[in-house]
């Protein structure tokens, strides 16, 4: 394996080499798919602030105080020194410092615009999908970070974790294939089975980070994921299948 180029900072879990975190999961599609050596910097939750700073990281949102909030992804580019934020700002980066590799983001005008678009629609789209995600999230968690997750995520919702998880689990299911039957219709097959054509563009990698962490922390063989997989004719087990070499 070459000399990793890059420092991904990456969530540590109890999964070994996969991540939980869907931002993350988009930074690590890219690097993988533009061939870009890197190596994982685990962090658990509470790490996440002090490191990035140590680092120079700029925050990437405000707290309700009004306080600097540090997340992940974070890379590290040892062959430039730079350190960015964000995993739309990093897919920018690699694609200007790495030119010879695969771009992500399409060269032409108003492409940032319609990414904003983009991920605003993905996100209406994931809000009945994450009742079902959310209260399981720290079973795979080492326990400071899923102290440091159950703490944070009661206090902003307000409830417990477990009184997330709906009372009538195949209703919602039926509400997150709603939601996905209308995702299904952005592509356009005739062109390709990415939403990019025949090749994938940061917002595959987008819509794909949503979904793929179903697998990850439902596990590939529960009946959830199984769910999950075959709505629209199976169409995005497929669609997680077709970046597995990306993974």
């Amino acid at each position: 394996m070459s000399n990793p180029q890059i420092e991904l900072y990456d969530l540590a879990s109890r999964l070994g080499g996969a991540t939980w975190s869907p931002n993350v999961w988009k930074t690590r599609y890219i690097l993988n798919y533009k061939g870009i050596p890197y190596k994982h910097v685990l962090l658990e939750l509470p790490e996440v602030e002090s490191v990035c700073k140590d680092i120079g990281a700029s925050p990437t949102e405000t707290k309700p105080d009004g306080s600097p909030f540090y997340t992940v992804p974070v890379i590290r580019d040892l062959s430039t020194g730079r350190v960015i934020s964000d995993s739309l700002a990093i897919a920018k980066y690699l694609d200007s410092q790495y030119p010879s590799t695969p771009r992500v983001i399409p060269d032409a005008p108003g492409t940032l615009s319609l990414l904003a678009s983009f991920s605003a629609a993905v996100s209406s789209k994931q809000g009945n999908a994450f009742p079902l995600l959310l209260p399981k999230i720290p079973q795979v968690l080492n326990p400071p970070s899923a102290d440091h997750f159950t703490r944070v995520r009661e206090g902003q919702l307000g409830v417990s974790l477990a009184d997330v998880y709906p009372k009538d689990p195949e209703a919602q299911w039926k509400k997150v294939e709603a939601d996905l039957a209308g995702v299904a219709g952005w592509f356009k097959e005739e062109k390709g089975e990415f939403l990019g054509g025949e090749s994938p563009v940061y917002v595959d990698f987008e819509l794909a980070a949503f979904l793929v962490i179903f697998r990850v922390i439902l596990g590939e063989q529960s009946e959830d994921w199984k769910t999950l997989a075959s709505f629209q004719d199976g169409k995005w087990g497929k669609f997680i299948e077709s970046l597995k070499k990306w993974e």
